[in-house]
């Protein structure tokens, strides 16, 4: 060590347990080679000159960080104080809050004892300036206040070789109510991380549940990641910690436990896992996690049960001789009732029932769900499926369809009965608007119903062709079909619905419907609409309801008349 450095280096040492250890403090990679002299270690080592001094801990931003008692008195003391001044050198110690300096020692093996201290009117800036061949500073101890609370800062700077600055260190000291109270060390729950995840390791921001994490497939795993640490983001000590979980789950520390309940006394971090309780069984519950006995946290979670009913919606009327897209819904759910993934599960129609109208039945594989219960998003997540049924050449209703699967347990789960349409093209078809008149200025809505060749409601697949309607009584659409215009014709269960702004002239006129892909004799359609003027149809209202006023007020006359000839 130079004999002209001022501060001598000082290994702040990490806090031992139970309150007694020293912190150390290692200088900044960017100070200069002499300025890491200005260091100085803090102590939680009760003497007559340090006490009250529950933890020291190093922090980014700080030199020394350090959880003390009101009325403490703290010791800043030099590890290396063996060197001497040289003429010129000089070190600052500042502090900022409810504390003052009340001693100080000088130390060292060579020189003599020349170094001059001096201290403020405030007691708050201690200054040593040395002269030639001085001692360096040992210690320099600070009394708190009695009543002191906050942060108390202490800053240390100075010169070296007559003009270099050390780069300035900053100790702060936190007064906490009683030593029950420190950070450090004690479980911080911003600092640590409590989440729900899909695998065992942790994932994306501490404390976030991943999307669809808490909940399982059947035979499936919740997986809780969870690392607990103090405020400044140590592990805290091993403990003891327990996990429990209700509604008929299992949870186990690093894997699948066999109860509702586990221990786990051998770290502070790592992940729980859920499982079911009872095989193919659904449980939904909320796991509890304590670290001696404090609550860390709770989370919600659910695994699903194995297949138990089948429900099935008739979408679409089939086309003959075809298996029509998503021309079926699907939903299967647990014996609880919640809804399952569609992908774990194969159906299939049940030929004990016997059609010569529908001949199979398959799962959709294209659909796909924006987002299900587990936060899923591919084709194989379809919660509420699509399917399809394969009509024969026969068209026609059959009646009491059941779809089937086996489930994980071997069990054939059969849906209810659900009746299912095919049928062929359009080959005739009726038409009709929704009233017999119209005001001007009204929606007429005009039906078409299509009936192939059997007269069933024609298919959803074959379209009408390039529908026309053409009729002067409308202006312009409400639905963006246009007048004399064309439209695709794609039925809805046999039926295609077209709307139509009413013209500003009162009249009668015709409706003339073309529907190309009928047959040649039923291609062309004529109908009938009347319009009144603007209001017309509101005035004719409002003198029937005026008729019907004067002749209740007759009848009242003539009674009351009547009553009066008795008397």
């Amino acid at each position: 060590m130079s004999t002209k450095t001022t501060f001598k280096r000082v290994a702040l040492v990490t806090v031992a347990a139970l309150g007694l250890g020293v912190l150390t403090s290692v200088a900044p990679a960017s100070a200069a080679t002499d300025s890491a002299d200005n260091d100085f270690a803090l102590s939680t080592v009760t003497t007559s000159t340090n006490y009250g001094v529950v933890s020291v801990k190093a922090v980014a931003s700080n030199k020394g960080y350090a959880e003390i008692l009101a009325g403490a008195k703290v010791e800043f003391t030099s590890a290396d104080a063996t060197g001497t001044y040289a003429a010129g050198d000089k070190q600052v110690l500042t502090i900022t809050g409810d504390a003052t300096w009340t001693s100080w020692a000088l130390g060292g093996t060579a020189g003599t004892d020349t170094a001059t201290a001096t201290l403020s009117a405030d007691r708050k800036t201690l200054t040593i300036t040395a002269g030639p061949g001085s001692k360096s500073l040992k210690t320099a101890q600070l009394t708190v206040g009695a009543t002191a609370t906050g942060n108390i800062s202490v800053v240390t700077s100075g010169v070296y070789g007559g003009s270099t600055a050390y780069t300035a260190n900053t100790y702060t000291l936190s007064v906490i109510a009683s030593a029950a109270a420190t950070l450090v060390g004690t479980y911080n729950a911003a600092a640590s991380n409590f989440q729900l995840t899909p695998t065992s390791a942790a994932v994306g921001t501490a404390n976030e549940d991943q999307v669809g994490a808490g909940v399982a497939v059947n035979a499936g795993n919740v997986f809780i990641n969870f690392n607990l640490k103090d405020a400044f983001g140590t592990a805290v000590a091993n403990g003891i910690l327990q996990a429990s979980v209700t509604g008929g789950l299992y949870v186990g520390f690093g894997g699948s436990g066999s109860a509702a309940a586990a221990v786990k006394t051998d770290g502070v971090s790592g992940y729980i896992q859920v499982t079911q309780g009872t095989a193919n069984v659904a449980g939904s519950g909320v796991v509890t996690l304590t670290y001696n006995g404090t609550v860390i946290g709770t989370k919600s979670v659910k695994i699903l049960g194995d297949l138990a009913s089948i429900t099935m919606t008739a979408k679409k009327i089939g086309k003959s001789s075809e298996a029509t897209t998503a021309n079926a819904g699907y939903v299967l759910k647990d014996a609880a009732g919640n809804e399952i993934k569609t992908g774990s599960y194969s159906l299939a129609l049940d030929t004990t029932v016997p059609s010569t109208i529908v001949s199979a039945f398959a799962s959709e594989t294209s659909a796909v769900v924006v987002n299900n219960a587990l936060g899923e998003t591919t084709s194989a997540a379809v919660v509420a499926g699509l399917g399809k049924f394969t009509c024969t050449a026969i068209a026609g209703k059959a009646a009491g369809l059941k779809v089937k699967a086996t489930n994980t347990a071997g069990t054939v789960i059969y849906s209810a009965p659900v009746d299912f349409n095919c049928a062929g093209g359009v080959s005739t078809y009726t038409a009709a608007f929704d009233k017999k008149s119209y005001a001007t200025g009204e929606v007429a809505t005009l039906t078409i119903t299509a009936l192939d060749a059997a007269g069933n409601a024609a298919n959803n697949v074959d379209l009408l062709g390039s529908v026309l309607v053409s009729s002067g009584a409308f202006t312009n659409t409400a639905d963006s079909y246009p007048v004399g215009g064309a439209t695709t014709g794609a039925l809805t269960d046999g039926k295609l619905v077209l709307k139509y702004v009413v013209g500003q002239t009162a009249g009668t006129y015709q409706a003339v419907i073309t529907v190309p892909n009928a047959a040649a004799a039923s291609k062309v359609v004529t109908l009938p609409v009347a319009v009144t003027s603007a209001g017309a149809s509101e005035i004719a209202q409002l003198v029937k309801v005026i008729g019907t006023l004067l002749t209740t007020f007759t009848k009242q006359i003539a009674a009351l008349i009547k009553a009066l000839g008795k008397r």
